[in-house]
């Protein structure tokens, strides 16, 4: 389980260091403040990974690790580009802002449990996760809607695609290893919505 850990971490930062890269180089050319809204949201997933709690239990499945790492690192992928947003810039801006905040609240209350494989470091049941089961994952969904109007080309659009489709898979890997915790089991009866109450 140390060595996953090890790697994991490992991976983030390879990821993350090309991504900065990218973000940086477009913002020194465009000033498109996009850039950087991006760039601090990345940052706090990098600082989780290394100062979070050790696991009580991981999930082992390879595909799993395969649906948590495309939905945690699709997002290092997403690249800016010299194109026109969809409309008004500051309607991406005032996306990407929103998105960052509900991250950083998210993050706050989650804190040392956050994880990138399915695993079980203790239960988040407070603000943003008394309302619905992944917060997080509704924050950065907001988010990557306002990459793809700030930076709308159809690699950016098929990466946010593929990114939902691998949170939803995600959402039911983490819940199934969660709910060893029987914590997690009384969260579960009480909170019933993962993204959207009412709906899902």
């Amino acid at each position: 389980m140390y060595t996953l850990e090890i790697g994991e971490r490992v991976l983030v930062a390879i990821l993350y260091y090309g991504l900065v890269e990218r973000l940086l180089a477009n913002y020194a050319h465009t000033r498109n403040i996009a850039n950087l809204l991006t760039l601090a949201s990345e940052s706090l997933v990098v600082v989780l990974a290394l100062i979070r709690k050790p696991a009580q239990q991981v999930s082992l499945r390879p595909q799993d690790w395969l649906v948590a790492f495309g939905g945690s690192f699709i997002s290092l992928l997403l690249a800016p580009a010299p194109v026109a947003a969809l409309g008004p810039t500051w309607i991406g801006w005032t996306l990407q802002t929103l998105a960052l905040i509900g991250q950083f609240g998210a993050k706050i209350f989650l804190f040392r449990n956050f994880g990138i494989a399915p695993a079980l470091r203790g239960v988040a049941q407070n603000g943003p996760y008394a309302i619905v089961r992944h917060p997080m994952y509704v924050a950065y969904f907001v988010g990557l809607a306002g990459f793809l109007y700030a930076f709308p080309t159809l690699w950016n659009g098929a990466l946010v695609a593929v990114w939902c489709g691998a949170q939803v898979l995600r959402m039911f890997a983490e819940e199934r290893v969660l709910a060893q915790s029987p914590a997690y089991r009384e969260y579960l009866a009480r909170v019933r919505w993962r993204v959207l109450p009412g709906v899902f």
